[in-house]
């Protein structure tokens, strides 16, 4: 259950499954550690998956930590779900969470 500023922040969302063909766009952040195939390594996880990447952010930070944004097209929340779990279990990845859809073309 979240709690405090963090419950404000979620939102609700459910698929009824009625339609396959449909998808649905997901923002996905990874934060892992920078070097070299990281970027392929993630995006060879998610085609891996059979899931479509409508778009990509990456960066490196101070700390030598790459950030990487992803939006996907996902056709349910077990998919989402899934891919999440897939993408946890990389090597040097410290964290996947679910992002805003969009957010990755934003400067920051």
């Amino acid at each position: 259950q979240i709690e405090g500023d963090e419950a404000d922040r979620t939102i609700v969302v459910s698929w009824d499954g009625s339609n396959e063909s449909e998808s649905y766009k997901v923002g996905i952040e990874v934060l892992a550690v920078d070097h070299p195939g990281m970027l392929n390594e993630l995006m060879s996880t998610i085609i891996e998956s059979k899931t479509h990447i409508s778009s990509v952010n990456a960066k490196v930070n101070r700390n030598k930590q790459t950030i990487v944004y992803f939006e996907v097209d996902v056709k349910n929340i077990h998919q989402l779900s899934g891919l999440i779990g897939k993408l946890r279990k990389i090597k040097d990845v410290y964290q996947v969470e679910r992002a805003e859809a969009g957010k990755g073309s934003e400067e920051k």
